[in-house]
């Protein structure tokens, strides 16, 4: 009897090992897009998404990872605050020993959806955002008992944003209640933030957001 015992909570500890290193990778999910009839074609979910409804993985702006914790001390392009960029700065007062590179828009190798992705895919840019907002009709609703946004394009085909709230620090907040999507531009007047379109049940705006903060990221592609 007790060496039956032991066998099954060995097979169970090892199914459970098992089941952890199973763990989906972002880089095993393909995206899909639609053609709301726009400039760019969006796709149907957000990085690290398997379904419309899903929250999906959260960046800092320009990192290509998610992680625990969303802080200046551990955000990649700075050292320390946010005063102290090391890449995507145009005034020098932010800059690292006064650093300034005058790049506003993430290159490739710091595009998430480029990265993850795959070839083709990238984050829109602020036109993009732009675009979005003012051409297709936004409606707030639950989709599968997820609150966000319903997003009709101009040829009547549409998207699902989920309310999946931001990450600061180590804590998720607002989640159901606003969301925000990362562009890839740079706020050129003021480089520690960039643009991301931002939502909740009573507007939907572009704005510009803390770099090191969590957000989700929604690919666009040609």
């Amino acid at each position: 009897m007790k060496v039956e015992i032991f066998c099954n909570y060995y097979l169970l500890f090892f199914i459970l090992i098992l089941c952890n290193s199973c763990e989906t990778s972002l880089d095993d999910i393909t995206y899909e897009y639609v053609d709301l009839g726009l400039s760019v074609k969006w796709a149907t979910c957000n990085i690290g998404a398997k379904n419309p409804e899903d929250f999906g993985a959260y960046f800092a702006w320009g990192e290509i990872k998610s992680k625990k914790k969303y802080t200046w001390d551990n955000y990649k392009h700075c050292v320390d605050s946010y005063d102290n960029l090391t890449k995507y700065c145009t005034k020098s007062g932010y800059g690292y020993n006064g650093f300034v590179d005058y790049k506003c828009e993430l290159e490739a190798e710091d595009d998430a959806a480029t990265m993850i992705c795959g070839q083709g895919w990238r984050m829109p840019t602020d036109l993009e955002i732009f675009e979005l907002r003012q051409k297709c009709k936004w409606i707030w609703t639950n989709q599968e008992g997820v609150n966000g946004y319903k997003v009709v394009g101009p040829n009547g085909k549409s998207i699902f944003f989920p309310a999946a709230g931001s990450r600061g620090g180590s804590k998720r907040e607002g989640v159901g209640e606003w969301g925000g999507i990362w562009s890839k531009s740079l706020d050129s007047s003021k480089p520690n933030y960039a643009l991301t379109l931002d939502f909740n049940a009573n507007l939907v705006e572009a704005y510009y957001e803390k770099r090191g903060f969590g957000q989700t990221i929604r690919p666009v592609c040609p």
